[in-house]
């Protein structure tokens, strides 16, 4: 999070739907970007996602 156009991080699955990763959500995905995030983090591949910007939802 502390990488400039990261807004978050999460478990989730590689595209075989069965192995354990790590996800990055991005605002943009861009080679600047994705070359700051390390591509295996404790054994747990890291997969760069592009989500634009996250804000929170407005309460009634």
């Amino acid at each position: 999070m502390a990488i400039p156009g990261v807004v978050g991080v999460y478990v989730g699955l590689q595209d075989d739907g069965k192995a354990p990763c790590l996800k990055v959500m991005v605002v943009r995905k861009t080679p600047a970007v994705v070359r700051q995030i390390p591509r295996e983090f404790e054994g747990y591949r890291v997969v760069v996602e592009e989500t634009g910007v996250i804000r929170p939802l407005q309460g009634n």
